[in-house]
């Protein structure tokens, strides 16, 4: 499907509104009526014990996910997806990916763990530090094979956090090229 024709059929979807909150958890909202369609967890705040400290009044606030999510469109897997990414900023050392191509609500569980691409914490890279700053979804340019995207030239799209950058080939790949 071209990217047109995708973008068309997402003015047809409901819109949503997506949040960080400390209350460890990402919110999805319906922009129209505010009722929830989906909450996350990232895996890194069981790592990390902040989920565990979350609901004792005791602990005052605990930080958790309090960044503002970054929200795209990328070409993975051959085809167009639209791609949250996300980080925990204070709450801990890592960043994640949820595939929010669909804005239905999910009906079960399962559907709503179809919606994880991804997480990239500090037990893969010791050196990713906190991200005061918000994570960004970008596509390299490249002029030369094999990063040339179909159509026209282009690279592999890559979530670029402040500081530091690392490309995962599985979730996002350009035209179905690993790079």
């Amino acid at each position: 499907m071209s990217y047109v024709k995708f973008f068309r059929t997402s003015l047809t979807l409901s819109p949503l509104v997506y949040g960080g909150a400390n209350d460890v958890m990402l919110h999805a909202c319906d922009a129209g009526s505010g009722a929830e369609t989906l909450s996350y967890v990232p895996n890194a705040l069981f790592a990390n014990g902040q989920m565990d400290q979350a609901p004792n009044p005791a602990n005052g606030l605990v930080v958790s996910v309090d960044d503002t999510p970054i929200v795209k469109d990328v070409f993975t897997g051959g085809q167009w997806r639209t791609m949250l990414v996300g980080s925990l900023r204070l709450g801990g050392r890592g960043i994640f990916a949820l595939d929010v191509t669909d804005s239905s609500a999910p009906g079960s569980e399962g559907t709503a763990a179809g919606k994880f691409m991804w997480e990239f914490t500090s037990r893969q890279d010791p050196d990713l530090g906190y991200t005061y700053a918000s994570a960004n979804i970008a596509r390299l340019r490249c002029n030369i094979a094999p990063g040339m995207g179909v159509g026209s030239p282009g690279g592999p799209w890559v979530v670029v956090v402040p500081g530091r950058a690392f490309h995962q080939a599985s979730p996002v790949e350009d035209a179905g090229h690993r790079h």
